[in-house]
C-alpha cells in the first residue's frame, strides 16, 4: 500500500483546477473542474485515508492461548508495556515465558 501526502494532493488538485480554461460552453474543462471537484471532496472527506490497523485482541488473566511455536497456554499476568507482553504457563513446558501479545491467539471455548 502506498501512502500520499493528502496536502500536496490538494495542492495538486488546485494547480490543475487554475489551468483549466474558464469558457463556461468548453465540455472538456467542465468536466474535468468536475471532476478535480469530486476528488478533492472525497480526500476532504477522509475516503482515501489509510485503514488503520486492527490491534490483536489482548489476552487477560485466565484466557487461553495459541502461539505458534509454544503451543497453547494459560495467561497467568496482565499486560506489560512499552513491549505489550504477558506471561503464559505453557503446557508443555514447567515454567512460565513472556510473550508478545502480536504473537498469542486468544482462545474462545468453542476452539478449545
Amino acid at each position: 500500500m502506498k501512502l500520499i501526502d493528502a496536502d500536496k494532493l490538494l495542492e495538486w488538485l488546485n494547480a490543475e483546477y487554475k489551468k483549466l480554461k474558464t469558457n463556461p460552453y468548453d465540455d472538456y474543462s467542465s468536466g474535468k473542474r468536475d471532476m478535480l471537484d469530486i476528488v478533492e471532496q472525497r480526500v476532504e472527506d477522509g475516503t482515501f485515508s489509510p485503514t488503520p490497523p486492527v490491534q490483536p485482541d489482548t489476552p487477560k488473566h485466565g484466557d487461553r492461548v495459541l502461539h505458534g511455536i509454544y503451543g497453547m497456554g494459560t495467561v497467568v499476568s496482565g499486560v506489560y508495556i512499552p513491549a505489550p507482553t504477558v506471561i503464559v504457563d505453557l503446557d508443555n513446558s514447567a515454567r512460565f515465558h513472556p510473550v508478545p501479545i502480536t504473537e498469542l491467539e486468544v482462545i474462545t471455548d468453542d476452539q478449545r
